[in-house]
């Protein structure tokens, strides 16, 4: 878990939020879930476009609250739809199926 968030930016954060840190983290969890969904879709239907957007948005989201290593992977998949080399699509999802769940029990845990 130690690389997956970047624990020094969340407790910036939340002190920066104060009372509004549980509603950012909802949001973000709300949309990390419909990114990820979106994200399936568009790999199951090779839409090299779809994954280069959604996985764009999806990293920009988890960056802004250091989930880095979600962040990260989700920065991969936005390069295979970018350049729509999309032979190892299949793994990276499943590496950012696996870290999705870990950001999102850690999220959840703060609320």
């Amino acid at each position: 878990m130690t690389e997956s968030i970047n624990f020094e930016m969340v407790d910036e954060l939340r002190e920066l939020m104060e009372d509004d840190f549980p509603e950012l983290i909802e949001i973000f969890l709300d949309d990390s879930d419909n990114r990820v969904s979106a994200l399936k879709q568009a790999i199951e239907q090779s839409d090299a476009t779809a994954i280069r957007d959604e996985a764009h948005g999806l990293k920009g989201s988890c960056s802004n609250l250091g989930a880095d290593k979600l962040s990260d992977i989700s920065f991969e998949l936005e390069t295979m739809g970018r350049l729509e080399q999309l032979l190892e699509i299949d793994e990276a999802f499943q590496r950012l199926i696996n870290e999705h769940k870990l950001v999102d029990d850690y999220f959840k845990s703060q609320l």
